[in-house]
């Protein structure tokens, strides 16, 4: 129906701001309070139990701090009802120690899969696909 196509293209617009606010202020706690809802749960490949708000924040932030320049190229979204997914290529430089890797000043190029849920024009819950097998190939440079 035109309300369901319609509600579909106002949630990837909604996810596209949300991408776009964390490139340019990174995982703070503005951003935080302003797209995640008080019950928004990460589901993060590779971690056995969902990640809370509380905790979210560090978790993110671990991240951006050791990366600069992040930013997420948006290759494809595909909405239905609640949720959104997201295919992207997250581009960076590593500027910061990362799982036992000094610095390197490299630019990164990672795939990430994202969906989302949303309700009430937040984001309620998370699963990540993040291709880290990849990231670590790309500080350790060529064998």
């Amino acid at each position: 129906s035109a309300t369901a196509a319609s509600s579909a293209e106002e949630n990837k617009k909604l996810v596209r701001q949300w991408l776009a606010d964390v490139d340019q202020r990174g995982v703070t706690r503005a951003v935080i309070d302003k797209w995640l809802a008080p019950e928004f749960r990460l589901h993060f490949a590779g971690v056995p139990t969902p990640i809370g708000i509380a905790q979210y924040g560090e978790f993110a932030s671990g991240f951006y701090q050791n990366f600069s320049e992040l930013r997420h190229d948006l290759r494809q979204m595909v909405a239905e009802a609640d949720r959104v997914a997201v295919w992207t290529v997250v581009h960076g430089r590593h500027t910061g120690p990362y799982q036992g890797i000094a610095p390197t000043g490299r630019r990164i190029a990672v795939v990430e899969s994202i969906i989302v849920r949303l309700k009430n024009r937040r984001i309620a819950e998370e699963w990540v696909s993040f291709d880290n097998a990849s990231l670590m190939d790309q500080l350790r440079g060529p064998a």
